[in-house]
């Protein structure tokens, strides 16, 4: 629940504060696409999900393996950096080791090719292709550091065989008689080596593979086995050496024994499921064992999603779960039927269960893609869907093949029959509650992409200068003060650059940036940078006149404060050890010198403004005094000193005195002035405790409005320069717009309004973007909140005043339109209650008809382009999303009665709707 909720109610019966324009959005696209066209088989990882499949190149099935992170961006793809001569693959098993490294085979007619991947990078170590004529998939196993093991049989013996993690060479082959297709593969923590071959459990000397410690069968004539086992699917051994066989009974129902590990004797049993299955995939958790179960007959009994949940101390059935998918649509086809199962499945940090898998087929799939949540503690359904193109008619190919958690949000992948007869991998998300979908997407169409962000915005002489970060480059621009584009200027190198400060002069325009050092490949980077540049530019042009570098090793280095004279720059940056500061001219840069040791404010999401530019000397606020230094030799002396340590954000100047906004460190808020003439304390007040205070403006009458945060909510003061009093505060409400953190403020005395972008943290790494304006008699006029998508920072970062409205700058990160940069205008001189706080011009070029409407509503657009449109209620939550490519129509007939925001993007504009559900 966000604050806007509290001023859209209000907006609907007053009249309306501001016009927010989205003036400009921006984003990296230096990068290309990877596609997949089919997809195999998933490993989920801590930062992801692995995925095998083919791509299709000139006709030929090409085999990849690929990351995505957890938004479903493509990290890496082997087809990057290695295109194998296999043209026709139909299947491609892989498994991930301890040492980093992705282990696999593909599959192509009778020759399997053997595969060495960096799991980190994509890069392909080695290939190794056998011919062998398989009748079962090849199991694999991690066994030290030189080598692996892999169990397979074809048609005519079972082998397991030991091969070089080197070059993928085959160390030693051990024959193991007979053919089947039902073995597995596993190993305990001494490197014994444990296999299943139908009914047969066998322990080896994993120093001697022909020495056998134990080998068991469980059916008669052995004592001590509560039910006999028919057939073993597979072997599981845990962290602990606890050894879980799973297979199944005389009656064909599922099966799963605890067996000792010293005499492979059978410790407790429990029949988990019943009506011919063999078990599909297993999950360890909380000690409980959740396992799904696949038919291994077909006929006229229809099957189901098949779940069990055993206690792994005790061996009790904890529950049996047989859930029937709710069908959506009509069967056609000859592969019409009903039969259905779950291929894979997840376990939330609840003990809640998510699958995936296909329903009414009449063999063992493909069919229509089903999902389902389940109550983890008496594994009731509490939702299911289908994920489907065409919710008329059952698809005949598609298939959910993949489930994952990831803090407590699921995610699914799998093949989606887009079109009848060809399928391509979709990412799916859905909402944990209710299973609403969030997000889809076929796979390969989202690359890792840098952020974007509005870094600065300058207003100097009409004139508007904006400096931003679009991915791995960096980009300068000026604007006549109407928006209109006169130049623009983009930094770029192999290597990412990261943006810095910007200054403008009387003739020049001055930047720094900062070089990223890669930490494999991209786009993995770490903190380190290896290079601060400097360019000096025409004002006029952009041209560049002069630039210069220094070259580091690789370290954490930060540009935090750029000042600028006319043929002269000042540049300060700091690592997390020291501050330092140099400067640059046509001669190039100076020595570099310390400041003293670096302070808390490294961690400021916002801008830091501790540096004052005077004539001949630069006066920079330290942590426990103010540093005078001389401009010409760099020399640096005390001229006062603080009461106390402290963490100085901001100064602001009036007349002869000084205002410092901080916290000293106890936490308490702090304002400080000096008399800047004399070099004395006028007064120092203390506010709130446990806080900071980060930026500051002043009006006309000298008032001072301040920013900060107490408790880690916003708070904004006004301020008497006179002696410090308090004026007025204003709070954040704390439970509808908690840990928000302001990180610019300015305000139009004119049009009586005050400015602040903030971010509100979700956690470290994650923000939304919230915009709050006030009068300047302390009360709320509105206030907007952009939630991020992709758990990444998305903030409203810089404010600048240009004329009579503001023009904010930030980052925004969505699912439908990725992580973007922004500029948005507030023009404060407008007003128009039937437009519930959203713009709507005269689109022109755009109608929507009817409106109101009970459920469908027609978008008339004369173009043939493709758009993009969102639906969110007043609360800010994105209720519907989707794409106009040749019906124009939506369906709103799944809101309730009210009033909602209609975004719809094209031509990299965005036109806002107010549209109404009766």
């Amino acid at each position: 629940m966000k604050y806007i909720l509290k001023i859209a109610i209000l907006l609907i019966n007053f009249p309306l504060f501001g016009q927010l324009i989205e003036f400009q959005y921006f984003s990296d696209t230096s990068y290309t696409q990877i596609g997949i066209d089919k997809m195999y088989k998933y490993i989920e990882v801590n930062d992801g999900v692995l995925v095998s499949g083919y791509k299709i190149i000139a006709d030929e099935k090409k085999p990849l393996i690929l990351k995505l992170n957890k938004n479903g961006e493509v990290i890496w793809s082997t087809l990057e950096n290695f295109e194998s001569n296999i043209s026709n693959v139909v299947q491609f098993y892989f498994s991930l080791f301890n040492d980093g490294y992705i282990y696999g085979c593909s599959y192509d007619s009778s020759e399997k090719t053997f595969w060495k991947i960096n799991e980190e990078t994509g890069i392909v170590q080695w290939i190794k292709t056998y011919s062998l004529d398989l009748i079962s998939t090849i199991n694999f196993r991690d066994y030290d550091s030189t080598k692996f093991l892999i169990l397979y049989s074809t048609y005519d013996y079972i082998y397991l065989a030991t091969l070089s993690k080197v070059d993928g060479s085959i160390l030693s082959i051990k024959n193991l008689g007979g053919f089947s297709s039902k073995i597995s593969l596993t190993t305990d923590n001494n490197k014994n080596i444990y296999t299943t071959i139908d009914d047969q459990f066998t322990k080896y000397n994993g120093n001697n593979t022909n020495q056998i410690i134990w080998q068991r069968k469980y059916i008669g004539p052995y004592s001590g086995i509560s039910t006999e086992m028919e057939a073993i699917h597979f072997a599981y051994i845990d962290n602990y050496d606890d050894i879980y066989i799973f297979g199944q009974n005389f009656e064909e129902n599922g099966l799963i024994k605890k067996i000792d590990i010293s005499t492979g004797m059978e410790i407790w049993s429990v029949e988990a499921c019943s009506q011919e299955v063999a078990v599909q995939k297993v999950i360890d958790k909380n000690n409980k064992l959740y396992v799904i179960y696949r038919q291994i007959s077909f006929g006229a009994s229809p099957q189901f999603f098949r779940t069990s949940k055993v206690d792994k101390s005790s061996g009790n059935l904890d529950w049996a779960s047989i859930q029937d998918i709710e069908a959506l649509g009509t069967p056609v086809g000859s592969h019409s039927g009903n039969q259905q199962a779950a291929i894979s499945l997840d376990v939330d940090c609840f003990g809640d269960i998510y699958q995936a898998g296909f329903y009414g087929d009449s063999n063992n799939g493909t069919e229509a893609w089903g999902i389902n949540k389940l109550n983890g503690i008496n594994g009731l359904e509490v939702f299911d869907l289908t994920i489907t193109q065409d919710s008329a008619e059952f698809d005949d190919l598609s298939i959910g093949l993949a489930s994952c958690v990831f803090e407590n949000s699921p995610v699914f992948l799998g093949n989606l029959e887009y079109i009848p007869g060809t399928v391509k991998p979709l990412y799916v998300t859905v909402e944990p509650e209710s299973g609403e979908v969030v997000q889809r997407f076929f796979i390969g169409t989202r690359k890792y992409q840098e952020i974007s962000k509005t870094l600065d915005i300058i207003n100097k002489n009409e004139k508007v200068y904006v400096l931003k970060q679009e991915g791995n480059h960096v980009v300068a621009e000026k604007y006549d003060e109407n928006g209109n584009l006169l130049w623009k200027k983009v930094f770029t190198e192999s290597k990412k650059l990261i943006g810095g400060q910007i200054n403008v002069t009387e003739n020049n325009v001055y930047i720094s940036l900062s070089r990223a050092v890669p930490d494999t490949i991209e786009p993995f980077y770490t903190e380190n940078i290896d290079k601060i540049c400097l360019f000096k530019l025409n004002k006029s042009d952009g041209n560049i006149i002069g630039t210069d570098s220094i070259n580091f090793s690789p370290s954490p280095m930060i540009p935090f404060e750029l000042e600028s004279d006319e043929d002269t720059s000042y540049l300060f940056f700091k690592d997390e050890i020291f501050i330092y500061y140099t400067k640059w001219s046509d001669d190039g840069f100076s020595s570099v010198e310390i400041l003293e040791a670096a302070g808390s404010n490294n961690g400021y999401d916002g801008k830091i403004n501790i540096v004052k530019n005077d004539t001949n000397s630069l006066y920079v606020l330290g942590r426990n005094r103010i540093y005078k230094v001389v401009k010409e030799s760099l020399e640096k002396e005390t001229v006062f000193i603080y009461p106390g340590e402290r963490e100085y954000y901001d100064f602001i100047q009036i007349d002869d005195s000084i205002y410092l906004s901080g916290n000293d460190i106890f936490g308490t808020q702090i304002i400080t002035s000096i008399d800047f003439s004399e070099m004395t304390q006028n007064w120092e007040i203390s506010y709130s405790g446990n806080g900071k205070l980060y930026k500051s403006v002043r009006d006309s009458e000298n008032n001072l409005y301040v920013i900060g945060t107490v408790n880690n909510i916003m708070n904004i003061y006004k301020i008497s320069s006179e002696n410090g009093e308090l004026i007025w505060g204003y709070f954040e409400d704390s439970l509808i717009n908690p840990n928000t953190v302001p990180l610019d403020m300015e305000l139009i005395e004119e049009n009586n309004c005050l400015a602040v972008g903030s971010a509100k943290y979700n956690s470290d790494e994650n923000s939304d973007v919230v915009m709050t304006f006030l009068n300047l008699q302390g009360d709320l006029l509105n206030e907007y909140t952009k939630t991020d998508e992709l758990e990444n920072k998305s903030q409203a970062y810089v404010i600048e005043k240009v004329d009579t409205f503001f023009w904010i700058g930030g980052a925004y990160n969505r699912v439908t339109f990725s992580k973007e940069g922004f500029i948005y205008q507030i023009h404060l001189d407008y007003s128009d209650d039937s437009t519930v706080n959203i713009v709507n011009p005269d689109h022109g070029e755009i109608s929507l008809f009817p409106n109101p409407s009970e459920g469908i509503i027609n978008v008339k657009y004369e173009k043939g382009e493709v758009l993009n449109y969102e639906i969110f209620d007043l609360i800010g939550r994105k209720r519907i999303e989707g794409r106009f490519i040749n019906n124009r129509t939506m369906d709103i007939s799944c809101l309730s009665a009210g009033v909602y925001i209609l975004k719809i993007r094209f031509q990299n504009k965005t036109e806002v709707f107010k549209v109404v559900k009766k």
